[in-house]
């Protein structure tokens, strides 16, 4: 799956702005659902855990995902 120059610059924008967002909110969703689950484990710390916690899932795959064909694009296959 490597690329051409023209095809690393675009996989790298596009990991800056898709991938990279998401990244760091999931970073921060996580911790707030963390934090608010495990201070108290009412239905409403619950609720605000899920809250938290799914997108910030979701985010953290799309992340992933990006920083997977970011790795896979610029990995040299040559040696």
């Amino acid at each position: 799956m490597s690329g051409s120059a023209g095809g690393k610059l675009l996989v790298t924008v596009l990991f800056i702005l898709i991938g990279l967002p998401p990244g760091l909110c999931s970073t921060y969703g996580m911790a707030v659902a963390v934090t608010t689950w495990s201070n108290s484990h009412t239905s409403e710390s619950t609720g605000y855990a899920l809250m938290f916690g799914v997108p910030s899932l979701i985010g953290l795959a799309i992340f992933a995902l990006m920083l997977w064909w970011l790795i896979m694009t610029w990995r040299n296959r040559s040696s």
